[in-house]
C-alpha cells in the first residue's frame, strides 16, 4: 500500500499549470495571480498632511511650546485635491487639511488643536502655533506605502478585498490570473438524504459531505457543481459520469463505494470507463480506501470513502494540494505545537487527527489531540482548528512533545 508521500507525489507529478487570462480588477475577486506584479506608481503619490492643521518649516518651531509660542504669517490654504502649491519663505505658514499636498518649503504639519489665527498681524493673518515641528511630523511621505517597482503581487496569489483595494490604488486595472478551476461533486448511496428542510426516512442520513466539498472548493476559488447523489449500482454511476463529462470539469470528486464492499463499485466502473488509476488506497488514517485516477478526457477523479471526516481528511491532503498546484499556489505550511497530553496509536500508519491549537498563559502553541477520532464523528471536527499530523514511524508521544499541525485556515491560528 501505498504511503502518504507516494500518493501525493503521484497527484502532483500529473499537475500541469492551468490556463490564464486578463481581467479587469473588478472581476479577481477570488481569483488567482498568474503573474509578478510591480507597483506602477508610489503610493502616497506626493506628500500630503495626516490631519487638519498648518505647514511649517522646522527650523521656525524649534523653541515652540505652550509657554513660548510661536507665530508665523499666513501665506495661503490648501484642501485635499488642490494641485501642490509653492510654499512662503521663512517664518511663514500654510493652512492644510487632511490629505492635501504639502507646499514646497514645509517640513511639517502643526494639528489645528496646538494653533490659534488672528486677523490682528501687521501684515495680514498670522497664526500662532504651540507645538514643537520635526521633519516629516504629521505628514505622509510619497511612497511610505509602496514604492514605485516595488514587488506588489506575486504568482499564485489568492486575491483577496484587501489586495484589490491595493492594487486600485496604484493604478493596476488588469490582472493576468488563472483561470477558473471547475469540480463536480457527485454522491452515492441510497441512504442519503440530499434535502436538509424533510424528515429522515427509515434507514436514510443526511448529505453531509456534498455540502462540506461544495464550500471548501470555493475557498480555493474553485468553481464547483452539485451533481446530486447516484445510488448504488454502476450502471448509474455510469450515466452520470457520462452526463458530467458533457461538460468535463477539471476535477470530479465522489463520496462512498470505493471500498471493499458488495456496493463499492467505483473502482471498477472507472476502469471500464477508460480511466487510468493513479492509485487505490493510501496507508493513512482516516480515509484509507481513497482513489485517484485520470479520465481519458483529462479530468481527475477522486474517490473519497463516505464517512465525513475521511472525506474531509482526503480533501485536506489530497484534493486541496491538488488544486493549489495547478493555480501556482504556495502548498499550505505546516506549524508545530506542544501536546498537551499524553497520544498512542497502534497501527504504522500516518493519522490526521482532529485536533486544536491554542496558546498557553506562556505564549506557546499548544495542541489538544480530541477524543472522538472516528471518522463518523462531526462534533469534534467542527471544534478543531487544525489537523494533527502523526507520522507513520510514531507510535507514541508524550505530553511535552512538538507536533507537527496543519491548520484548516492559513490564518486561523494567528
Amino acid at each position: 500500500m501505498l504511503s502518504y508521500q507516494e500518493a501525493l507525489d503521484i497527484i502532483l507529478s500529473h499537475a500541469a499549470l492551468n490556463s490564464t487570462k486578463k481581467l479587469k480588477l473588478k472581476e479577481c475577486l477570488g481569483k488567482v495571480s498568474a503573474e509578478n506584479l510591480f507597483s506602477p506608481e508610489t503610493l502616497p503619490p506626493f506628500d500630503n498632511s495626516a490631519m487638519d492643521g498648518f505647514a511649517v518649516r522646522t527650523q521656525d518651531m524649534d523653541k515652540a511650546s505652550t509657554a513660548n509660542p510661536v507665530t508665523l504669517k499666513l501665506m495661503g490654504s490648501a484642501a485635499a485635491g488642490d494641485a501642490p502649491s509653492r510654499g512662503g519663505g521663512s517664518c511663514s505658514a500654510w493652512e492644510i487639511m487632511t490629505g492635501a499636498p504639502v507646499p514646497s518649503g514645509y517640513d511639517a504639519v502643526i494639528c489645528v488643536e496646538d494653533s490659534r489665527l488672528s486677523s490682528e498681524g501687521i501684515e495680514g493673518i498670522e497664526v500662532t502655533l504651540t507645538e514643537k515641528a520635526f521633519k516629516g511630523k504629521n505628514i505622509r511621505m510619497a511612497g511610505s506605502d509602496i514604492e514605485e517597482g516595488g514587488a506588489l503581487l506575486k504568482s499564485g496569489t489568492y486575491i483577496t478585498s484587501a489586495i484589490l483595494m491595493g492594487l486600485a490604488a496604484v493604478g493596476v486595472s488588469e490582472i493576468e490570473v488563472f483561470e477558473d478551476i471547475t469540480a463536480a461533486v457527485m454522491s452515492t448511496g441510497k441512504e442519503l438524504n440530499d434535502d436538509a428542510g424533510t424528515a429522515l426516512g427509515k434507514g436514510k442520513i443526511r448529505n453531509s459531505n456534498a455540502p462540506y466539498l461544495m464550500a471548501e472548493l470555493r475557498t480555493l476559488g474553485v468553481k464547483p457543481r452539485d451533481e446530486g447523489t447516484v445510488h448504488d449500482n454502476a450502471e448509474d454511476f455510469h450515466q452520470k459520469l457520462q452526463d458530467i463529462l458533457k461538460n468535463p470539469p477539471h476535477i470530479i470528486i465522489s463520496t462512498g463505494a470505493v471500498s471493499m464492499g458488495k456496493y463499492d463499485f467505483i473502482p471498477d466502473a472507472l476502469r471500464k470507463a477508460g480511466a487510468e488509476i493513479l492509485f487505490h488506497k493510501c496507508a493513512i488514517r482516516p480515509g484509507k480506501p481513497i482513489l485517484c485516477a485520470k479520465l481519458s478526457c483529462g479530468s481527475f477523479y477522486f474517490g473519497l470513502p463516505g464517512n465525513p471526516i475521511a472525506a474531509a481528511c482526503g480533501f485536506a491532503f489530497f484534493i486541496s494540494p491538488l488544486m493549489r498546484a495547478v493555480q501556482g499556489m504556495a502548498q499550505v505550511k505546516s506549524q508545530t505545537a506542544i501536546l498537551d497530553k499524553d497520544y498512542s496509536k497502534k497501527s504504522n500508519f500516518r493519522f490526521f487527527q482532529k485536533a486544536a491549537y491554542y496558546t498557553d498563559e506562556q505564549g506557546r502553541g499548544r495542541l489538544n489531540i480530541f477524543e472522538g477520532q472516528q471518522s463518523y464523528k462531526i462534533m469534534p471536527f467542527m471544534k478543531a482548528n487544525c489537523w494533527a499530523v502523526i507520522p507513520e514511524e510514531v507510535k507514541n508521544l508524550k505530553k511535552g512533545d512538538k507536533v507537527e499541525i496543519i491548520p484548516f485556515n492559513s490564518s486561523a491560528l494567528l
